[in-house]
C-alpha cells in the first residue's frame, strides 16, 4: 500500500482568553495557562513513536505554546504559517463576550445564528477561514509516509470541515473543537481525506 502525506491539524491548548471567556485574534496574543501546558507537554506522549518530519504553527502565542514542547522533543523547529492564524474577529477581537452579547445583541445573535451570513463586524466568515487554512496546507513541503504537525485554532478545524465536506457554513455551529481537538488529512490522489484522530493512534 502506498503511504500518503499527512497533516495533524491541532487546536491549541487552554488559554487565557479561553479562560477569560474573550476573542483573542490580532491585537491581543495570549499564551496557555497551566492546564494549557500540561496539555501541550501531554501531546509529546500522544505521538510518541510516531515519525514527524515537521511541525508548524499560526503565529499567534497560544498556538505556537502548544507544539513548542513537541518540536523541542523531536529536535525540530516551529515554523510560522500566517494561514493557519484564527478567524479573524473584526472590531470584536479581544472583547469579552458577555460584553459583545450585551452591547451588540443583535449582530451578536446573528453570527451565533450563521457566520456564514452574518461574519463579525469588518471580521472574515467561516468559508474564507476554510479557503485560508487549506491553501495554507496544500502549499506545505510534504511527502509520501511524513507527517506535518500544525497547531492552530477551532474555527480553523471547522473552516477546513465545512470547506472539505462542501456544507454551509451555518453548520459549522453544529461542531465542537476542544482544546487539544486533532484533526488528520491525508493527501489522496482525489484530495484530501479527514480522520478524527485519536491520541496514540496516528
Amino acid at each position: 500500500m502506498t503511504e500518503l502525506a499527512r497533516i495533524l491539524m491541532v487546536r491549541h491548548g487552554h488559554s487565557e482568553a479561553n479562560a477569560l471567556g474573550r476573542f483573542a485574534f490580532r491585537r491581543w496574543d495570549p499564551g496557555l495557562t497551566a492546564l494549557g501546558w500540561e496539555q501541550a507537554r501531554s501531546l509529546v506522549s500522544d505521538l510518541a513513536g510516531v515519525p514527524i518530519a515537521a511541525v508548524v504553527s499560526s503565529p499567534l502565542r497560544r498556538a505556537r505554546e502548544t507544539v513548542i514542547p513537541l518540536a523541542e522533543a523531536r529536535g525540530l523547529s516551529v515554523s510560522d504559517v500566517p494561514g493557519l492564524a484564527e478567524l479573524d474577529m473584526g472590531r470584536w477581537d479581544g472583547h469579552p463576550l458577555v460584553e459583545l452579547a450585551r452591547d451588540d445583541p443583535e449582530a451578536w445573535r446573528a453570527w451565533r445564528r450563521d457566520p456564514e451570513a452574518s461574519p463579525p463586524p469588518r471580521g472574515e466568515r467561516i468559508s474564507e477561514v476554510g479557503q485560508r487554512v487549506m491553501a495554507a496546507l496544500d502549499a506545505l513541503p510534504r511527502a509520501p509516509g511524513e507527517l506535518v504537525v500544525a497547531s492552530t485554532h477551532s474555527d480553523c478545524l471547522k473552516g477546513v470541515m465545512v470547506h472539505l465536506l462542501g456544507v454551509s457554513g451555518p453548520q459549522s455551529r453544529r461542531i465542537d473543537v476542544p482544546n487539544l481537538g486533532q484533526l488528520l488529512l491525508t493527501a489522496s490522489p482525489r484530495g484530501w481525506r479527514i480522520t478524527l484522530a485519536e491520541a496514540g493512534r496516528i
